[in-house]
């Protein structure tokens, strides 16, 4: 068999290993996936920030909203069998989020763990009393 019939036969694999290797790279800091979710007594935030250094990791926290801010700058080398390449990369990312109800933002708590931040605020429960159901008159439109 040819030499290039041997070589034709190895490139798929040889651009699969290439591909798997700069994945990871693609799309590095839009903004991350959040899912915000409620229940009775708390918001809760997670945000999916993985590779980012806690250092670069920022939250600030407010009576309307949160702001998440992260930086990364990272570099690989990636060594085999002959050839040898660099990535570098670096991005940031700024994302706001407004609570949809009165929240105790001083009482928020914050944890990191494999790449997942997750934010609990408790809710502000005390803005809701002293409060009634107001009955809505419905009016014929037709006059």
């Amino acid at each position: 068999m040819s030499d290039l019939r041997l070589f034709g036969q190895n490139l798929p694999d040889f651009f699969e290993t290439f591909r798997n290797e700069l994945t990871p790279l693609t799309g590095f800091f839009s903004y991350p996936p959040v899912d915000i979710s409620e229940n009775e007594t708390e918001l809760v935030i997670k945000a999916e920030v993985p590779g980012v250094d806690p250092k670069n990791l920022d939250l600030l926290i407010g009576e309307k909203g949160i702001i998440l801010k992260a930086f990364s700058n990272e570099s690989k080398e990636y060594s085999k069998e002959g050839y040898r390449r660099f990535e570098r990369r670096s991005g940031s990312f700024e994302r706001s989020i407004s609570y949809p109800m009165p929240v105790l933002y001083n009482e928020s708590k914050a944890s990191l763990k494999n790449g997942l931040l997750e934010i609990r605020i408790p809710k502000d429960q005390t803005k809701y009393h002293n409060m009634k159901k107001l009955n809505i008159e419905l009016s014929d439109t037709n006059n």
